[in-house]
């Protein structure tokens, strides 16, 4: 949370530092809406973002490690904004939701490359390699893939 006290500054390169991320992504997320843009002052036309941005610039960041979409997070956003906290627990829900789905076809996916690495002696031509044998007959791969 940030200080409402804090009258820190910076430039767009050090705001992008900060939050470890390039210059085309604070611009990027600007042209989205993401992000607001500062206005130019008058001492050479640099913009000025403060900690409150920098803020906003991480909870993005966040979000998105979260694995959050950009229009997701522009609807968080929006819903923040209204003070309406009930579609963003929905969406965190179905993103659970999801990723749990995700995790079990990873698990799949492993399970299968233990059998085939299993079967596979290391040792013989690929014509004679059961992993190519077995590897056509997966039925999971028209599950998962």
């Amino acid at each position: 949370m940030s200080n409402s006290n804090d009258r820190s500054e910076y430039k767009v390169g050090q705001l992008a530092a900060l939050a470890k991320v390039g210059l085309g992504t604070v611009r990027h997320y600007q042209k989205l809406g993401l992000l607001p843009i500062s206005p130019r002052f008058a001492d050479g036309g640099a913009r000025r973002y403060t900690k409150a941005q920098l803020d906003h610039l991480l909870l993005i960041r966040n979000m998105q490690a979260l694995g959050f979409s950009l229009r997701e997070i522009s609807a968080i956003l929006s819903y923040r904004s209204q003070n309406n906290c009930q579609p963003v627990k929905r969406l965190c829900v179905e993103k659970q939701n999801a990723l749990r789905n995700q995790i079990r076809e990873q698990e799949a996916r492993l399970k299968a490359l233990k059998m085939l690495a299993e079967i596979c002696p290391g040792t013989c031509s690929v014509d004679e390699c059961a992993f190519f044998q077995e590897l056509s007959c997966l039925s999971f791969a028209h599950d998962v893939l």
